[in-house]
């Protein structure tokens, strides 16, 4: 393939200096026709998110092996004086790590198993009946996953197997010495770093994924019905059109040869103001004078057709794109040179999403379509009174069967064009699958906290005492405790949110919704308020505790 698109590359360049012809798999139209890779994006993306997510449970069992290792400094210190040797130790805590690995992984996957059906009707999308019966996938996740126990027990098998016989069988917590503490203050910053950017990324992904499926697409796509008739018949739309206005159902109808969502094609042209080699490419509509009413196409300036002086073929519409493109201020007037033809406009239509959310918007050329003539392989469009679709319908059948006896035809609603073109369902899907991780993080950074918490206290607890024994208040201790694990709050917030903003610029896709500040900031606050509910628990846990208990065995 490679070959043959180095031989083909230049084949048009005596027509279009910019087109270049390629080969494409068959295998991949139905994901990726044009090299847009926004799926691929999209998946980009999940893979990053269940990598942090992958990453996050290995930081949390971090935490939580160096939080529990005080109560096992006794049993290291036993073992130590025995004669095992720090390699033995660590190969010890290491094949636990891997086994409580290995369980987890065994059971993610009868879960996986057992929510699948219920993971499929989430994001509409099957994507398996049944995980037992895939053993590549089963074989991949058993490795990952000792993997993971690998990497996740060597940091806490190293400090624990580095304890000191003597200080261990006192009960003294060894890590409070050497760079253990600026380790775990780096965990603390991971921690609520991916917590932050999990939730963060969550939101972006919800509301551009839900702009992707609302937003305005510039014209009206309710109440629209189309069909497309290949006949040899020749008349006047104009008569069929009068008829279907009869019915008070109906309240507008057109013929184009395009509408939104089925692109039309195009030519590099030459507009009034540009050098002669200068062109651009634009596409053409060829619509009847009620094509914008029917679509509610709104005009920004000038007018539409005139369907009572019958506006000659030498006149046309453009968009906004085009205006711009060409640099008109004042459009109106000005000519574009259409083969052998100066195209005057009239009119300036304002841009609307024509394809795809994903495709920027392109210059179009709207020029009069003939009323009288060839009727064959136009589209009709009909615009029905709202909750009248099914009565719309059958007079649309109706009207169309007596005006072309002959030729088969079947309408659409262009809502479900629009749908199936721009992949939404896939979109849809992604979207709810944006929730689950959303909801997914919350619970996994509220249980790594605890863990981070707990090895934060037992380091405390002395201090604790002290200071209940010297009269302060549980508000004081509160207060001291916490404010200083808040502060990694602040931190994190340096490095999730620009690298948040960084993925939202680098979403597929040349419309997008506004980001706004508030989004962060409520990420932050969740991250905020399960921090504080965690802090709280474990400090008011611990501030209640009899100093008598805390000092027993100095």
């Amino acid at each position: 393939p490679a070959s043959v698109d180095a031989k083909i590359h230049n084949a048009l360049k005596d027509y279009r200096k910019e087109h270049h012809p390629y080969l494409r798999p068959m295998r991949m139209l139905h994901i990726d026709p044009f090299y847009e890779k926004t799926f691929y994006i999209a998946e980009g993306l999940l893979s990053l998110i269940a990598l942090l997510i992958l990453v996050l449970s290995s930081v949390n069992y971090v935490n939580l092996q160096t939080a529990s290792a005080t109560s096992r400094l006794r049993e290291i210190g036993i073992k130590k004086t025995a004669g095992f040797s720090k390699r033995s130790l660590i190969l010890q805590f290491l094949v636990e790590s891997m086994s409580v690995s290995f369980l987890a992984g065994l059971i993610g996957v009868f879960l996986a198993e057992l929510v699948l059906p219920l993971f499929n009707r989430v994001i509409g999308v099957t994507v398996g009946e049944h995980i037992f019966s895939n053993l590549p996938i089963i074989g991949i996740v058993m490795l990952v996953t000792l993997l993971v126990g690998f990497l996740s027990g060597l940091y806490p098998a190293w400090i624990i197997a580095s304890f000191n016989p003597v200080m261990a069988l006192k009960q003294k917590y060894a890590t409070e010495a050497g760079n253990g503490m600026n380790t775990k203050k780096i965990l603390v910053v991971a921690q609520f770093s991916i917590s932050l950017f999990l939730l963060v990324l969550s939101f972006i992904f919800y509301r551009q994924t839900n702009y992707m499926l609302t937003c305005d697409m510039g014209f009206d796509t309710q109440h629209i019905l189309f069909t497309n008739i290949i006949t040899a018949r020749d008349g006047s739309f104009d008569q069929l059109r009068q008829r279907l206005l009869e019915h008070p159902e109906i309240e507008d109808a057109c013929m184009s040869d395009y509408i939104p969502f089925i692109l039309p094609g195009g030519d590099d042209l030459n507009w009034e103001g540009a050098s002669p080699e200068e062109k651009v490419f634009v596409r053409f509509y060829n619509v009847s004078p009620d094509f914008f009413s029917t679509y509610r196409i709104k005009l920004d300036q000038g007018r539409e057709f005139s369907r009572d002086s019958r506006d000659g073929l030498n006149v046309c519409l453009i968009n906004e794109t085009a205006a711009r493109v060409f640099g008109w201020k004042n459009p109106l007037g000005m000519h574009i040179n259409l083969y052998d033809r100066k195209m005057e406009v009239i009119g300036v239509v304002r841009d609307f999403i024509a394809f795809s959310v994903h495709n920027p918007n392109e210059p179009h050329m709207y020029r009069l379509l003939s009323d009288t003539g060839n009727l064959s392989d136009k589209i009709y469009s009909i615009r029905y009174a709202p909750g009248k679709k099914k009565e719309a319908e059958a007079i649309a059948n109706e009207e169309f069967s007596g005006f072309f006896p002959d030729d088969a035809f079947a309408f659409s609603h262009i809502q479900g064009r629009i749908q199936n073109e721009a992949g939404m369902k896939g979109w849809s899907s992604f979207r709810n699958i944006t929730i689950f991780f959303a909801l997914l993080s919350i619970i996994i950074s509220s249980v790594g906290l605890f863990g981070l918490m707990v090895f934060f206290l037992k380091r405390k607890m002395k201090e604790i005492g002290i200071r209940k024994v010297l009269g302060f208040s549980l508000s004081r201790i509160y207060l001291k405790l916490s404010v200083q694990f808040l502060g990694y709050v602040g931190i994190s917030i340096l490095f999730a949110w620009p690298v948040a903003y960084l993925v939202y610029k680098g979403l597929p896709g040349a419309h997008k919704y506004g980001i706004q500040i508030w989004e962060f900031l409520l990420a932050t606050l969740i991250v905020l308020v399960v921090a504080i509910a965690t802090i709280t628990y474990n400090i008011l846990k611990a501030a209640r505790t009899n100093p008598a208990e805390i000092f027993k065995y100095e």
